[in-house]
């Protein structure tokens, strides 16, 4: 009876997929509100910890966020299979385009050294799905153009968003005003707050960054819902999102001309000055005459962290990445170990050997692709910084940046995939400066 019902569900699935997949190429911008759905449900599960497995073979499990990315391979697979070549690479490209052509072949031949290795096991699928639902999303951005600045697109992520802000404030206010403490923020380092993920956090950063240009270069000031999303991504408390968040607003504000007739050059109008002063003062303000809700005390850990980094989690990370990058020896130092060869590493100082997560991204690339591998990948960033800033494409030159210093604290997941392929298509596609 449950072969039957597993089966029955199968053909569902496969119905439902093919019929999703034939919508998302009539028009690839639909992938947008898919990839919404995913958001919510990830900020959901994380928030009151939980998990839905969709698809269970064997050391197989399958997820929501991973039928997204599932679906995009398909889709790369079906249109290449159709067109055979990437029509649009331009002279002058081509540097990038073969930069992220090698590190794609380095991922490919630690999966084949994987399978040949350790064959189809738990290790394996875990490293297939940590790697790919980051390098999928960049195949699909390559493949399909998604317009974010279509108007129909652009109205559903600024209401999307708002919705999803409104959601944080909603629930600080319950946890504030009730006291209570969920399983995921208590576990956060006593940082209650702290409702997201650094990977949901960092999409609502992208967020904040766009309402802060869109409101300089339209209105010639900050909105009060800039101010609201801003203040959101302090109190979330991801100190690697914040230094991330930082970088931008300094290349937003530097990009800053309150007159279009002006040269391009940093300006601080004075409605501009009195608006950052108030908001600045009614942060503090509500800080310090809200001491009993917590709040002062996890901001000022947070901050305090910056001052000390050879203590805490930083130095704890840096261990972790020192005996990570030990284990690398002979061939693998070059191209990485395979995938499925796990994450045991040894840390000396703390006198003890575990399964741990490098927390870097950089480290990351170098456990499955070697020295190699982590050379081209930042070349890779480093391209991208360089051609958006000679492009003049503000969103690449700050994207590309967030995801280097992202990649310092964190990992890889989809929404930096989207983000990344999304820099490296409009690098591709146009070689001539465009001012933003």
């Amino acid at each position: 009876m449950q072969t039957i019902l597993y089966s029955v569900l199968a053909i569902i699935a496969i119905v439902l997929g093919l019929n999703i997949m034939n919508w998302c190429f009539k028009q690839p911008n639909n992938i947008i509100y898919l990839a919404a759905f995913i958001y919510v449900y990830e900020v959901v599960s994380h928030l009151f910890s939980f998990s839905v497995d969709i698809i269970r073979l064997g050391p197989l499990r399958l997820g929501p966020s991973d039928t997204l990315y599932i679906l995009m391979l398909f889709m790369v697979l079906v249109k290449n299979a159709k067109y055979h070549t990437v029509k649009y690479l331009k002279k002058g490209t081509l540097a990038v385009y073969s930069t992220y052509c090698a590190v794609q072949a380095l991922f490919l031949i630690s999966v084949l050294r994987g399978l040949l290795t350790y064959g189809f096991t738990s290790d394996t699928s875990t490293d297939f799905r940590r790697f790919y639902d980051f390098l999928i999303p960049i195949m699909f951005m390559l493949n399909f153009k998604v317009d974010f600045n279509n108007r129909k697109v652009s109205r559903f992520i600024d209401k999307f968003m708002m919705f999803v802000v409104s959601f944080c404030y909603v629930m600080w206010l319950v946890i504030i005003v009730t006291g209570l403490r969920l399983q995921t923020t208590t576990n956060e380092g006593g940082t209650y707050l702290r409702i997201f993920g650094p990977d949901t956090t960092f999409v609502l950063a992208i967020y904040a960054l766009f309402c802060l240009n869109k409101d300089l270069k339209i209105q010639d000031r900050i909105s009060s819902k800039t101010m609201l999303v801003m203040l959101a991504v302090i109190i979330m408390q991801q100190r690697t999102v914040w230094v991330c968040f930082a970088i931008g607003a300094v290349l937003v504000l530097m990009n800053y001309r309150s007159d279009e007739s002006q040269e391009r050059k940093f300006i601080i109008g004075k409605r501009f000055f009195i608006q950052c002063t108030i908001m600045v003062a009614a942060v503090i303000g509500i800080i310090i005459a809200s001491p009993q809700s917590g709040i002062f005390n996890d901001l000022t850990n947070s901050f305090s962290s910056f001052s000390n980094l050879s203590e805490g989690t930083f130095a704890y990370r840096t261990m972790i990445w020192q005996g990570h990058l030990s284990t690398l020896k002979g061939l693998n130092a070059i191209i990485g170990k395979p995938f499925g060869a796990g994450y045991e590493v040894t840390l000396a100082a703390a006198g003890y050997s575990r399964v741990l997560s490098a927390h870097n991204g950089f480290i990351m690339v170098a456990l499955r692709t070697g020295y190699l591998g982590v050379a081209l990948f930042v070349l890779l960033l480093a391209e991208l910084i360089w051609k958006g800033y000679r492009q003049r494409k503000l969103s690449v030159l700050i994207f590309s940046l967030m995801i280097a210093v992202y990649f310092v604290g964190y990992s890889f997941d989809w929404h930096i995939g989207l983000g990344l392929g999304f820099c490296l298509r409009s690098i591709i596609e146009d070689e001539e400066p465009i001012a933003e």
